[in-house]
């Protein structure tokens, strides 16, 4: 595998080489391209609650509890179409790529190649307003709030990093209960 030793916003480590995404919906997005097989980093989200305006989930990372999640309602796309910053994206195995979020000017995970979506980040946020189609986390503790979401964002991060000093591509895979 093509290494790099660069410094990121999370500190020093060793990086997979990365290019520049062309062609995409995300054309100034630099995606990181790994040249072997190699281990990986695993976020499951399980949908536990869908509620009339979110969606509940608890996130794990490798099989361990990391927080709660919230995101838009969970529609069925079949019957009821999307609505823009509102639905929650389907259930599925996606790639997920650290990226520089012109929106929040700073770097978060981007899921990358959601049928029918773009921009799907997860970030910092407490209520259903705030998830714009995303995935917030932070912890469950009062009907309808994320708590302590900056919290669970940096252990997020934190993990996220480690993955990378490893080597290990991150994916996510967000499913029903």
């Amino acid at each position: 595998m093509l290494m790099l030793a660069g410094v990121t916003p999370f500190g020093l480590h060793r990086l997979p080489v990365i290019y520049r995404a062309f062609g995409t919906a995300c054309a100034n997005t630099y995606i990181i391209a790994f040249t072997k097989k190699r281990k990986q980093m695993k976020i499951t989200v399980t949908r536990i609650a869908k509620k009339s305006d979110y969606t509940i989930g608890k996130m794990m990372v490798n099989g361990k509890y990391l927080c709660d999640t919230m995101e838009p309602t969970w529609r069925d796309l079949r019957k009821e179409g999307k609505i823009w910053g509102k639905t929650a994206i389907p259930e599925g195995t996606y790639q997920v790529y650290v990226t520089k979020s012109r929106k929040f000017r700073r770097w978060l995970p981007l899921l990358w190649q959601v049928p029918g979506f773009e921009g799907i980040r997860i970030h910092c946020g407490n209520y259903p307003e705030d998830t714009q189609g995303c995935i917030l986390v932070g912890w469950n503790k009062h009907h309808g709030i994320l708590c302590n979401s900056r919290a669970a964002m940096t252990l997020l991060m934190n993990e996220i990093t480690a993955a990378y000093g490893k080597g290990e591509k991150v994916e996510i895979e967000v499913r029903e209960l």
